[in-house]
């Protein structure tokens, strides 16, 4: 009957979809990554590549390539990454149950986190001998919900005078030469100040006389930080030309939306672990 004949339909397209993750995940080659591609989106050139997942195709091969997942399952996290849908809409994307594609998340976040290069404060030094500077400090902040019923006393702390709302704070430090991610910060409320987290977590760890590149912000802390002359001259324009290799890192990790719209949950932990997973990503693929 017609019921028998749909029920079969669904499970033959299902063993299929099934089927073609086995195979996928056997050995991975740009021609799987677009043609895994190709279920969720139908043009697979560069840029809606990108704008999609928010690396190119090669760079999500390597990134596959590293952890030894199922790309499709790789390409739902790059997908909740760069488009941050909610997990509903997200499940749609993917075709799959809500609870299926949340229980996927966590499992290629988890491989994320357990395979790709740790940052390493000490690459700071790496192709680079100098201490004045080591590498290049800059802060950045991400909008979060504000939850109103908290009393202000405690919410202002989160306020961020560059974004004019709720954020959480990271300071983010760079190769002079490079651009390599070299530190990322725990996560802080957004008025937190950036030389003082720079400060309290880094002090222990810089040699004598080491200092590290910033932006005027951080003048008042001479004895770790060298920024800028107030002038413009010649040095200030190269200083600046210099100092915005962690602009531009910075810019990276922001074509990512969920790290563009405002942050829907509240765990800060949850969001430092999904930043501190993208940090990686691009440092493995840069």
């Amino acid at each position: 009957n017609n019921s028998t004949t749909a029920h079969l339909h669904h499970h033959s397209h299902h063993l299929r979809h099934h089927l073609f993750f086995i195979v996928l995940s056997a050995m991975t080659t740009i021609e799987h990554v677009l043609h895994a591609g190709q279920y969720y989106i139908h043009d697979t050139n560069e840029r809606n590549w990108r704008s999609h997942f928010g690396l190119s195709a090669a760079e999500t091969l390597r990134v596959t390539n590293l952890i030894d997942c199922n790309v499709n399952h790789l390409l739902w996290f790059l997908n909740y990454l760069k488009v941050y849908p909610t997990f509903e809409r997200g499940a749609t994307f993917a075709r799959v149950t809500k609870n299926t594609y949340k229980k996927y998340l966590k499992i290629v976040s988890s491989h994320l986190n357990e395979k790709l290069p740790a940052i390493s404060f000490s690459n700071r030094f790496k192709d680079w001998n100098f201490l004045v500077p080591s590498c290049i400090m800059d802060g950045t902040d991400f909008l979060v919900l504000e939850d109103r019923r908290i009393p202000w006393s405690y919410r202002r702390q989160f306020y961020s005078s560059k974004l004019g709302g709720a954020a959480f704070r990271y300071i983010i430090g760079t190769h002079v030469e490079t651009g390599e991610i070299v530190y990322l910060s725990d996560c802080y409320p957004g008025a937190a100040s950036e030389p003082n987290i720079i400060i309290e977590e880094l002090n222990d760890l810089m040699e004598d006389g080491e200092k590290f590149m910033a932006d005027r912000l951080y003048r008042h802390y001479p004895d770790h930080f060298i920024v800028a002359d107030a002038v413009d001259n010649e040095y200030t324009r190269r200083f600046n030309s210099i100092r915005s290799k962690v602009e531009r890192r910075i810019g990276r990790v922001k074509k990512f939306g969920i790290f563009v719209h405002q942050y829907r949950g509240r765990s800060p932990t949850i969001h430092a672990r999904l930043l501190f997973i993208t940090v990686r990503i691009i440092n493995y693929v840069c």
